[in-house]
């Protein structure tokens, strides 16, 4: 099999092939008072590095961009109109024997095999030396393109579909709920009653330790945080930390089971604990007595969290806590409408989790054909697409 040409990008660089600039500096306050339409992407990784929009574009050709303050991730952008911020890079190529799009995939792969972080910045500098580009024939680069394209695009879909369902469990939750507590005609009809009347509250504990501090923590003993619950799907699977028995001794077990609610920065959201843990006092226990379905309150408590937040008091840190929680209203439906109520909201889940599966399992295939294809162990030749 014959391999590929490689060189350094430093090398393309200085034959004037391919071209790495900065953005500009672009801030909120200059999109507040140029509202518009065009994207304007900056160094997040987070909603393909998209900052905002912005009434006016600073290109509108095919480049790649790459985030030099927030670890170096590259994005491919089709030509569109848009802007780039200063803390972003800009590849543009000057090569008709390179598709920029396997240039794309090339460095994604590169860089998942370095180190990036908030100190060792992604300068075009840092950039240049780095990274090689490597030359295999235009049409090899083409099949190469078509076939990572086609699994990034299933992955895409998933995502789609996830997305979708999940805008379906968002309205009928919307519908169950809210619709009764604005007073509004709902085929879920049911009277409200007090949280604090139908239930156990008690805050979570741990005294004032310093965070980390190893006297306490590292032990078997789960010890979940905010980010645990927030980042779960109604129920809490895994824990970020653990605790010893000295810990234990300043902190307290909430058994399995048991509703926690976040009450300080990320507020009021909620899931049921898979395992006894403890916690500290940023978040809330909730044990619903016979009356009250665990699954059906937590749902509920889902529904509610962007009113939560939103109301939520505003000191030095916005927060709640068992006070604010006890007068909040809350749906009584007969046991059996809980049950139902339940069944309808768990399957759609249910259909969530398994598209969340099929979306892992293409992520992991596009992986490995990405590390596979730019390794040079398939040898591209001999494949037919």
């Amino acid at each position: 099999m014959k391999t590929w040409p490689i060189k350094k990008l430093e090398e393309y660089m200085n034959a004037e092939r391919i071209e790495l600039t900065r953005g500009n500096v672009i801030s909120q306050q200059d999109m507040i008072e140029s509202p518009g339409s065009y994207p304007v992407y900056s160094s997040s990784i987070q909603n393909g590095g998209m900052f905002g929009r912005y009434g006016h574009y600073m290109y509108n050709e095919e480049l790649i961009t790459w985030s030099v303050d927030g670890g170096g991730n590259f994005f491919y952008r089709p030509k569109h109109k848009f802007s780039v911020t200063n803390v972003a890079g800009i590849l543009r190529l000057h090569d008709d024997n390179l598709i920029l799009k396997f240039l794309y995939y090339l460095l994604i792969w590169e860089h998942s095999h370095l180190d990036f972080d908030y100190i060792k910045k992604a300068h075009p500098s840092v950039i240049k030396a780095l990274y090689y580009i490597a030359y295999p024939s235009l049409s090899t680069q083409q099949k190469i393109v078509q076939i990572l394209d086609s699994i990034h695009e299933t992955v895409r879909v998933q995502e789609k579909i996830i997305e979708k369902t999940k805008e379906l469990k968002k309205s009928l939750l919307n519908e169950i709920f809210n619709a009764k507590i604005k007073n509004q005609k709902s085929k879920w009809p049911f009277k409200l009653a007090k949280l604090g009347e139908f239930v156990k509250i008690e805050r979570g504990k741990f005294g004032h330790r310093p965070r980390n501090d190893p006297d306490y923590y590292g032990g078997n003993i789960p010890f979940i945080q905010t980010g645990d619950v927030s980042l779960s799907n109604g129920h809490i699977k895994k824990y970020s930390q653990t605790l010893n028995q000295k810990g234990l001794s300043v902190s307290k077990i909430f058994p399995k089971g048991t509703i926690v609610i976040t009450i300080a920065a990320n507020i009021g959201y909620s899931a049921i604990l898979d395992f006894n843990s403890a916690f500290p006092d940023s978040l809330i226990g909730i044990t619903p007595d016979k009356e009250l379905d665990s699954e059906f309150l937590n749902y509920y408590l889902t529904s509610q969290q962007k009113k939560m937040d939103e109301i939520a008091a505003r000191g030095t840190q916005k927060n709640i806590n068992i006070e604010f929680l006890k007068p909040w209203p809350v749906p009584m439906p007969s046991i059996n409408k809980q049950c139902e109520i339940v069944n309808i909201l768990q399957t759609i889940d249910q259909k969530i989790e398994i598209e969340q599966k099929k979306k892992a399992l293409y992520e992991e295939l596009f992986k490995t054909m990405l590390n596979n294809i730019m390794g040079q162990k398939i040898d591209m030749e001999k494949i037919k697409v």
